[in-house]
């Protein structure tokens, strides 16, 4: 058979066989663009035509010619084309490198504040340098690094002075005379300041001690007083601004005390003369009075075994004082004022009052 399928005496023709090479057309990619400035390297991937080489531009982009690895370390980060010529072909390509970022900060914040860095909540136990990584508008990492100062906080010491039955507001502490002493509080809004406050209250001693023709309180430092007439509705009593009131009229009195603008009022007293009659005898006459010189006194025969006679004066002081039983008693030397005899027998005591001039 021959070539045309016919048979004939020519010599049969040998099968051929052709084979065409398809025609892949040639482009480069660059897996993961756009990049990161702080990514691993990336390589051109190139489909068609192998063998070629890579340029790119503008300039910036460090890219190996022959491999097509850029080396991201070495480049600015911006917009490249990157060209891929072949034999007979080339290729383009975008290529982005978006920047990442490597800054500094430094921050203050009161040691009772916290401030909120990236993920982390930063304390005065943070004080020195913080690292955070933030994510640009292109989603790359960019690392802050901040230095964060904490201010101490501030001792001040002041002192605070409340009469007895005040209080005083410390810092929303309401404190009272139970609170004596150092307190303390932290303020916030002045710098997470430590404010000591010792608080001193001004006691006043209101005790009255009632004696004989006299009451008294006690003598206090720094301290005013001024006596007053409880029957008369608490009346000034003149001149009367020691700590002893000295009495000769029957009546209550109380005294008033101040001591650093703190005042207060004794309870009214008596005497201890008040509760005894002035004259509590019914025997016994003294004469003249006021006397000069020379006090009579009757009727000492009628009392049985005197053995003691005593003159006092309103302070209570004794004057004058005798074991045996006189009748006319000298009372030449003493002052004039008021005074007091008693006389100490069997069954009790007389008392009797008189002038001196």
């Amino acid at each position: 058979m021959n070539g045309n399928g016919n048979t004939s005496g020519d010599q049969a023709s040998s099968a051929v066989s052709i084979v065409l090479a398809e025609d892949i057309p040639t482009s480069i990619d660059f897996p993961g663009n756009p990049y990161c400035a702080n990514e691993p390297d990336p390589t051109a991937v190139v489909t068609g035509q192998q063998g070629g080489v890579f340029v790119s531009s503008p300039s910036g982009l460090d890219i190996g010619t022959v491999s097509g690895q850029i080396n991201m370390a070495a480049s600015t980060p911006g917009k490249y084309t990157v060209t891929y010529t072949s034999a007979t072909e080339s290729a383009t390509f975008d290529v982005t490198i978006n920047p990442t970022y490597n800054t500094t900060d430094a921050a203050t914040i009161c040691s009772n504040e916290t401030l909120q860095f990236g993920s982390q909540t930063l304390t005065a136990a943070n004080a020195g340098v913080n690292t955070e990584v933030f994510q640009s508008v292109a989603g790359c990492d960019s690392t802050v690094t901040l230095t964060l100062t904490v201010l101490p906080a501030a001792t001040t010491q002041i002192s605070e002075t409340i009469c007895d039955g005040e209080t005083f507001d410390f810092n929303g502490q309401i404190l009272d005379a139970s609170d004596a002493g150092l307190n303390t509080a932290t303020l916030s809004s002045i710098n997470g300041s430590v404010v000591e406050l010792t608080l001193n209250v001004t006691t006043i001693d209101l005790t009255i001690i009632p004696t004989l023709f006299q009451l008294s309180v006690s003598q206090q430092t720094n301290a005013t007083y001024q006596w007053l007439d409880c029957e008369n509705n608490y009346a000034i009593v003149p001149n009367e601004t020691s700590n002893e009131l000295i009495v000769s009229d029957v009546g209550t009195w109380a005294a008033e005390i101040t001591i650093a603008g703190c005042a207060d009022t004794t309870d009214c007293e008596v005497p201890i003369y008040m509760g005894i009659d002035e004259n509590s005898s019914s025997l016994l006459r003294v004469y003249p009075s006021p006397a000069r010189s020379e006090l009579q006194v009757q009727n000492l025969s009628e009392l049985t075994d005197v053995d003691l006679m005593q003159i006092v004066n309103l302070s209570g002081q004794l004057v004058w004082s005798s074991e045996e039983m006189i009748e006319k008693v000298n009372v030449r030397d003493l002052p004039a004022g008021t005074y007091f005899l008693k006389v100490r027998h069997a069954k009790g005591e007389e008392v009797v009052k008189f002038m001196k001039r």
